[in-house]
């Protein structure tokens, strides 16, 4: 099972980008195949950074022009990369 860390931005209120990205893991890939962890930067930072934990691989950065994971093919390509990774 695959684990990702997501690190987000506490101080723009950016939980429920990841709230969302956690039920959109459920849909895509049944509950609890993927393992999350989080950290809520204190303050604005603007991150949204989500790491596979395995291997360290930043693999998705809304600082690297990826967003906050809300379209579908942001998701998409995160899926992706889950997907290689298992």
């Amino acid at each position: 099972m695959p684990t990702i860390h997501v690190q987000y931005c506490g101080g723009w209120g950016y939980k429920k980008y990841y709230n969302a990205l956690c039920l959109a893991l459920d849909d895509e890939f049944g509950s609890g195949v993927v393992g999350t962890t989080f950290t809520a930067d204190p303050g604005t930072t603007g991150n949204f950074e989500i790491t596979l934990v395995e291997t360290g691989e930043l693999i998705h950065s809304k600082k690297g022009g990826q967003g906050r994971c809300e379209s579908e093919e942001e998701k998409q390509a995160l899926f992706a990369k889950i997907r290689a990774a298992m």
